[in-house]
């Protein structure tokens, strides 16, 4: 395939995914952004992101974000059917940054704790994560490292800021969206140690974010022992 043809076949997974993250979320009263699920506000970053494609965001949910990659996806194609290789890098790389910058950090750990809350979406959500994940493997926006000092602030990894106590309602533990009315004990962490350090095994792609994960979820465990 040319590189044209890859970039086409990309903005078709992108679409697809857009198209599925609408199915999963409807009914919703809050459709999940970074910002309701890791607290971080992404506004001045995607805006800056996508002034300098002319192109305004509806909202910050997956699937407008992926329609945004989508169109990246589209100009990286008709950029080298122009023979303007400068725009087909730029969009490239900038789909690339928007992957791992913005997208796959909190949309695979909310679409897990979704298939996991209500198993009836599992297969929509399946679809998703799986696409995502090759999307990953594809641009790698988060190999694993051999060393992380000095890569990241004190107290941070490569999700974001390290909590300092157990908080069930957010993945910032490594797990996620638990019901705060329930008991919860160690045995959701457990699996989704097990669970992140299997993702990093098989997606190399994105292998430092789940090995994070799986550090949260590990260090949570603690919490219970204390």
């Amino acid at each position: 395939m040319s590189a044209a043809e890859v970039a086409r076949a990309e903005s078709a997974q992108w679409a697809f995914i857009a198209d599925l993250a609408v199915v999963v979320t409807q009914g919703d009263d809050v459709v999940p952004t970074e910002l309701t699920t890791t607290g971080f506000d992404p506004s001045h970053d995607l805006d800056r992101r996508t002034e300098s494609w002319a192109h305004s965001l509806p909202d910050h949910t997956l699937a407008s974000l992926s329609r945004f990659a989508a169109g990246l996806a589209t100009a990286e194609a008709d950029a080298w059917d122009d023979e303007d290789p400068s725009v087909a890098t730029r969009a490239l790389s900038d789909r690339r940054f928007l992957l791992g910058d913005r997208i796959v950090h909190w949309a695979i750990p909310w679409l897990i704790s979704l298939g996991v809350a209500e198993p009836a979406s599992g297969p929509e959500t399946l679809a998703v994560v799986e696409r995502l994940l090759d999307l990953g493997d594809r641009h790698r926006p988060a190999p694993a490292l051999t060393r992380s000092e000095g890569l990241f602030p004190p107290g941070c990894d490569s999700i974001g800021e390290i909590p300092s106590s157990l908080d069930v309602t957010t993945f910032a533990n490594g797990w996620l969206f638990a019901d705060p009315r329930s008991e919860v004990g160690p045995e959701p962490f457990t699996a989704a140690a097990r669970l992140w350090t299997e993702l990093a095994t098989a997606h190399p792609g994105t292998a430092q974010l789940w090995q994070d994960m799986a550090t949260r979820a590990e260090t949570a465990l603690s919490f219970f022992e204390s």
